[in-house]
């Protein structure tokens, strides 16, 4: 099942934990994996040591030796965060590529538990997972530097991460695989799908909502580049009445803050208040009902590593 993973989603170099940050990879690591080989070297012992985000490799006597750039995957990391982590993109990308059963992304945490700072709590699983992402990448920024940070790391990999990858893993057994005949016709290597029966009943700490938002996961093969620049367009329809729609891209992922305000200057709205936001075109809508018609501003600033990288203003008008 994790070949027929990688034999659909994987093309070439493939970031399968944090983010790729080749912008600053002086400054950041991620983990690369090209094949299921890879894997299984990073599993060849247990990781047994303590949780960590991608900061240092670990060495007996108290040594450490800074992460950086796109790393393999290692079991001399010795780190249940990274392990954990891997497996649960994988399990995901099984459900998103149909080896497994689907909408296993959807499913949402119930119970109390935070990450860096954030409540998880109502958080359905492909957005644990970019968020882990960006946690395990930017630690930095997310204030994961310390013992009891450390600690707080290894709370949610043993009580989220570990019964989710292990709640849901089921052996070949009669009846709960089926092979594509067409597939194997054709000499395609891998030809099974899993159809599992663990239930998010069974596991406890999630739950399915029909209710769900749709969502996407974090992972491109590393030959996809995201835009070089950010930019702020034209809001659209401008004159607008009652809604509008303000685009912004980013270079990467990054904390944005997005205000309206009127001519005197004064806020009139938030839109995103330092909210962290994936790289690549994002949108988001303001319904000015409530507010009466005339010129106004709206104002981006994107920060990243605690610094403004990019503000700019533009003006919209509202007729009603």
């Amino acid at each position: 099942a994790i070949e027929n993973v990688f034999s659909k989603t994987v093309s070439g170099s493939t970031t399968f934990l944090g983010i790729d940050r080749s912008d600053s990879a002086k400054f950041y690591a991620w983990v690369n994996l090209k094949k299921a080989g890879d894997l299984k070297k990073g599993f060849s012992s247990e990781h047994t040591g303590n949780s960590y985000p991608l900061d240092y490799k670990r060495e007996d006597g108290g040594k450490k030796k800074k992460l950086n750039k796109a790393i393999k995957f290692s079991a001399s990391l010795n780190n249940p965060a990274i392990a954990e982590g891997i497996l649960f993109k994988i399990n995901l990308l099984a459900s998103i590529s149909g080896v497994t059963p689907p909408n296993f992304g959807l499913l949402e945490i119930d119970t109390t538990i935070q990450l860096a700072g954030r409540d998880m709590q109502g958080q359905n699983l492909l957005q644990v997972a970019n968020y882990y992402d960006s946690v395990m990448t930017m630690w930095e920024m997310f204030h994961v530097d310390s013992d009891i940070e450390y600690a707080k790391l290894g709370d949610f990999v043993n009580n989220i991460l570990k019964p989710i990858n292990a709640g849901f893993y089921s052996q070949m057994a009669e009846g709960n695989y089926e092979v594509d005949s067409v597939a194997v016709s054709s000499k395609q290597i891998y030809a099974v799908s899993l159809k599992g029966f663990a239930k998010a009943s069974d596991i406890r700490i999630v739950k399915h909502n029909p209710n769900s938002k749709q969502g996407s996961l974090n992972f491109h093969p590393r030959q996809n580049s995201l835009p070089e620049e950010i930019s702020l367009q034209q809001n659209y329809p401008n004159p607008f009445n009652p809604t509008t729609t303000i685009r912004y891209t980013l270079a990467s992922e990054s904390f944005v803050t997005l205000k309206i305000y009127n001519i005197l200057g004064q806020e009139v709205a938030t839109l995103l208040s330092n909210q962290l936001v994936g790289g690549g075109e994002n949108e988001v809508q303001f319904n000015a009902n409530c507010i009466a018609s005339g010129m106004y501003f709206y104002r981006i600033n994107v920060v990243e590593n605690g610094i403004t990288h990019f503000s700019e203003t533009k003006k919209m008008l509202l007729i009603k």
